[in-house]
């Protein structure tokens, strides 16, 4: 039976005036205190399960993420400069075109989770801690990343000079 109608059948008693009424009321005075404990225990369970859900939600995204980054990795790290100017170039462009897509996803995906992460601690989730070391993680994964972008833009970058000095020296001498 439902709390309501408990509680209307104990009404349709005490209009009966029958002699169990106050053993019942207080019967059905205990079972609806119970009613409510039982019912804020599932509150609390369901927003501690709520909070869990969250967390694991975060820790798959940072997980997507940090796959995505050493998925990123080969593109920016490639050993080759090229043979000339012309197939330097085409490495460069190659490199801008990583970045860009780089670029995007953090604006699109990567921010998201690390403002996620941000989200959870600020809540004070019973997580906190390890949801600030995955956060950590991420950000020197993702600085990792740019550094590597860097490094080979300036190998690139050294490359197309070096394959411009050997053309314009090539030049010179067939003069």
């Amino acid at each position: 039976a439902t709390r309501a109608a408990v509680n209307e059948s104990i009404k349709q008693l005490s209009a009966s005036n029958n002699p169990r009424l106050p053993q019942l009321q207080q019967q059905a005075s205990q079972l609806d205190k119970s009613f409510l404990e039982m019912h804020d225990a599932f509150a609390q369970r369901k927003a501690l399960l709520d909070s869990s859900r969250k967390f694991q939600e975060f820790l798959q995204h940072a997980r997507e993420e940090d796959a995505w980054i050493r998925n990123c990795e080969p593109r920016v790290t490639v050993s080759e400069l090229g043979h000339d100017i012309t197939s330097t170039s085409h490495l460069t462009k190659r490199l801008d075109a990583a970045v860009v897509d780089i670029t995007a996803h953090k604006k699109s995906q990567f921010d998201a989770v690390i403002s996620e992460g941000k989200e959870l601690i600020q809540q004070n989730h019973f997580a906190s801690g390890r949801v600030e070391d995955t956060l950590a993680s991420l950000e020197t994964h993702w600085k990792n990343l740019m550094a590597m972008v860097e490094a080979r833009r300036k190998a690139l970058d050294f490359a197309a000079l070096q394959q411009q000095y050997l053309s314009d020296s090539n030049a010179a001498d067939s003069w």
